[in-house]
């Protein structure tokens, strides 16, 4: 007698699809790309865990500085705003690729030479140089300071600022610094550069500083000298119309006492530093050679507009384009007419944001 098979019935077959669209549920976010909350969020842990190297490194560093800004540039660029890399990297940062904002786009990563895995970029450069017998030559031990020094994602302010006046201010200065203290660039040939490399052109030449960004800004010294983008005949006030600081002292446990009214008043207690902000991601206008540019052609790595910023007490908060600084551009009269801030778009854009 043949064996009688059973096929399943409707039931069970709706069970099966059932439990297969179920697990189809569970899976599928799974395995999708990130959401930008869930970006936004990687990027605040990325700043967070900067905070923490950097306190780090002030508490073990003579006078409890912060790092300097960064002293080594890459194609022949001295404007960026990143960190001195090479004082904090292997023994305090050992993921270079921390300095990548996972909402980062990073459309001009190929034309500075940059990877889409930075650590494994360092790792293949040291290599190659140690094969080479080159690792130890000057030109060599720069090209990599100035790859871990260069801002891809983050901006980083060494200075303390507390209004965007000031921080436009600042920012403009850190480019004429070098002039103040006579100090001209070391400068490397771009093949020389590239052979260190391992054969990346986007790097360019390599411009080296050894005294620029190590001690406090003297705007006292920098100020006569006119600005480098920003107007300082016509903007050269603070947000309120006060006068913008003599000095902006480099970024320190303690750095506070040098102001005359303590950050966030009272209420601030334990929490100095709290408004001073030390990294944000990079925003700003694209910097093309025509002048002045609109809000239309502003770019953040982040939707809504906006950035992510560290502050120096180690909170990290996401921040609104215009809601407060140091994401602004103010056009209104939200700050004095004379501002400094005014000029925010021609200096923003020039900080970071590369690669």
């Amino acid at each position: 007698m043949g064996i009688r098979t059973r096929g399943f019935t409707r039931i069970e077959l709706l069970v099966v699809i059932g439990i297969i669209v179920i697990l189809a549920a569970l899976l599928v976010p799974a395995l999708a790309p990130p959401r930008e909350p869930e970006r936004q969020e990687s990027c605040a842990n990325n700043l967070r865990q900067f905070g923490q190297i950097f306190a780090m490194y002030a508490s073990e560093t003579r006078g409890e500085m912060w790092p300097p800004v960064q002293q080594r540039y890459l194609r022949h660029n001295s404007e960026p705003l990143g960190f001195k890399g090479e004082a904090l990297y292997p023994d305090y940062w050992t993921d270079v690729n921390l300095k990548i904002c996972p909402s980062d786009e990073r459309a001009q990563a190929d034309e500075w030479g940059m990877d889409d895995d930075l650590q494994a970029q360092l790792d293949e450069m040291v290599q190659h140089q140690e094969q080479q017998g080159i690792a130890d030559t000057e030109v060599c031990q720069f090209t990599i300071d100035a790859f871990l020094s260069h801002p891809v994602s983050y901006i980083y302010m060494p200075v303390a600022t507390k209004t965007i006046s000031q921080l436009v201010d600042a920012g403009d200065a850190l480019y004429q610094w070098g002039e103040v203290l006579e100090e001209e660039g070391l400068v490397f040939d771009e093949g020389e550069v590239q052979e260190c490399a391992a054969g990346r052109t986007g790097f360019g030449a390599v411009e080296v500083f050894f005294d620029k960004g190590m001690g406090d800004l003297p705007m006292s010294d920098i100020r006569p000298m006119g600005g480098r983008y920003v107007d300082r005949s016509d903007y050269s006030v603070d947000d309120d119309g006060a006068s913008l600081p003599d000095t902006y002292y480099r970024l320190r446990h303690g750095v506070t006492r040098f102001f005359h009214v303590y950050f966030g008043g009272p209420t601030a207690a334990g929490r100095e530093g709290h408004n001073i902000a030390v990294m944000w991601c990079a925003w700003g206008p694209e910097m093309e050679a025509d002048g002045p540019r609109t809000e239309e052609q502003l770019t953040f790595n982040h939707t809504p507009p906006g950035s992510n910023v560290l502050f120096m007490d180690g909170h990290v908060r996401f921040i609104r384009y215009n809601e407060a600084y140091p994401i602004q551009w103010p056009t209104g009269d939200e700050v004095h007419p004379d501002a400094a801030g005014r000029e925010a778009h021609k200096v923003i854009g020039r900080m970071g944001g590369w690669g």
